[in-house]
């Protein structure tokens, strides 16, 4: 294995701060506890540096991203926010995904912000929406749970996941700064 793969420390986006570099190593994904938010309205911001723009790389997730929970990735130089639910075509399944096309830079700090808002999935890169779609409003955050004490490191289950989902670990290294979760689904204004 090679020890450049595994998280450490590097210069944040502010001079004389640190952003985490996270690689594709099991080792190198950074687990916690939360699960979701109150109430089904959220917004996920944050701050990324890809070191290559190429493969899927998850900057962040909650569930497994797929058939339940949330992810925000890169495709390339793409940009998918998808929402996990349970296959088929009836009202309130099937995975939703809303992407901002060709935006990602390799080397550049980059604001991301994905925003649910009651039936519409919104995305916004350096602070102009890039991408949005509606959906049928079904979703529901992953369950914590009940033995939600355990070490993140065990818990694979979905509580938030920097570097992948709960099943697809990232094909790439990416630096991850300022991230931020609101129980509230922020408005252009607010971004």
């Amino acid at each position: 294995a090679d020890n450049e793969d595994y998280p450490r420390w590097v210069n944040g986006r502010r001079p004389g701060t640190s952003a985490l570099s996270i690689g594709t190593m099991r080792g190198s994904i950074g687990r916690t506890h939360f699960y979701g938010v109150d109430g089904k309205n959220f917004t996920v911001e944050m701050w990324v540096r890809l070191t290559v723009v190429k493969g899927r790389v998850v900057f962040a997730s909650a569930g497994d991203g797929y058939s339940h929970g949330w992810r925000i990735n890169s495709a390339g130089r793409n940009v998918d926010f998808a929402l996990g639910r349970k296959p088929g075509e009836e009202k309130g399944q099937g995975l939703v995904t809303v992407r901002a096309p060709k935006c990602l830079r390799p080397h550049i700090w980059q604001h991301l912000v994905a925003v649910l808002k009651d039936d519409r999935l919104q995305l916004y890169v350096d602070g102009k929406l890039a991408g949005e779609k509606a959906f049928d409003g079904v979703y529901v955050h992953p369950e914590t749970p009940a033995e939600r004490y355990r070490t993140p490191e065990i818990d694979t289950r979905g509580g938030l996941q920097l570097g992948t989902t709960a099943s697809h670990p990232s094909q790439g290294r990416f630096d991850i700064d300022e991230l931020a979760i609101y129980a509230r689904a922020l408005d252009t204004a607010g971004i």
